[in-house]
């Protein structure tokens, strides 16, 4: 009599080999969904970056780099402009998107050419939550 199917030692091993593999395939899927979330937050953070920047060099056009109503004046450097009473409602359309825990600040140099440097920082999620950040740097100059 011929004998057919498996034996117990086969299935097991084959439930071993597939269990394995399945616990490899969601472990890759949950790294590239963190990977994708990190990389629309950085693109998401260089874009607000470069409203308030945007922002800023119409500012200078428009009024100069010094004083009350220049750009150092109307953003003045380490404040968070994305806090309560901050200029993030002066910003207007595009508006920015809030990420988690998200800072925007700016920075000075002396000068004109003056130095700007806009730190946009935020916390990525996950398992531990880690602070990111960016900075775009320009120099402008009024005309």
């Amino acid at each position: 009599m011929k004998n057919r199917g498996f034996t117990l030692v086969e299935v097991m091993v084959s439930m071993l080999i597939f269990a394995t593999s399945m616990t490899a395939a969601s472990v890759l899927y949950t790294t590239i969904e963190r990977m994708g979330d990190s990389g629309r937050h950085l693109t998401q953070a260089v874009n607000d970056g470069r409203i308030v920047m945007e922002a800023i060099r119409n500012r200078v056009q428009s009024n100069g780099l010094g004083g009350a109503n220049g750009v150092t004046g109307f953003y003045p450097a380490g404040v968070n402009l994305m806090a309560p009473g901050g200029r993030f409602a002066e910003l207007g359309p595009p508006r920015l998107e809030m990420l988690p825990g998200e800072t925007i600040t700016v920075a000075y140099g002396v000068g004109d050419p003056l130095s700007v440097t806009v730190t946009v920082t935020w916390v990525e999620g996950g398992r531990v939550l880690t602070p990111r950040f960016i900075n775009l740097d320009t120099m402008l100059t009024s005309r």
